[in-house]
């Protein structure tokens, strides 16, 4: 059933029992679609599973890992370059 009111509210109802299965108004359209967005499934938004969800969350997670070494190895450096620079310093 589809209101004329300011959202364009519709009710979806169940052809078995006449009971309202959901509702959806114009704010929820614009959830949905960015839901949809969110969980990269364009079609009905239930597959959280996705993918392209799988493969997003693969690749962002081998750049996570990557920077933490990145990190470990920078911080290593600096901190063997600065002891080295101590022990410089005391020698003087």
């Amino acid at each position: 059933m589809d209101f004329a009111d300011r959202e364009k509210t519709s009710f979806y109802l169940s052809p078995a029992t006449g009971e309202v299965v959901t509702r959806r108004s114009g704010v929820w359209r614009i959830f949905d679609f960015f839901w949809r967005l969110h969980v990269m499934d364009w079609n009905d938004g239930e597959d959280f599973n996705h993918p392209l969800i799988i493969i997003t969350t693969a690749l962002t997670l081998s750049i996570v890992v990557s920077g933490f070494i990145l990190l470990w190895i920078r911080l290593a450096r600096d901190l063997k370059a600065a002891r080295a620079s101590q022990r410089a310093v005391r020698r003087e």
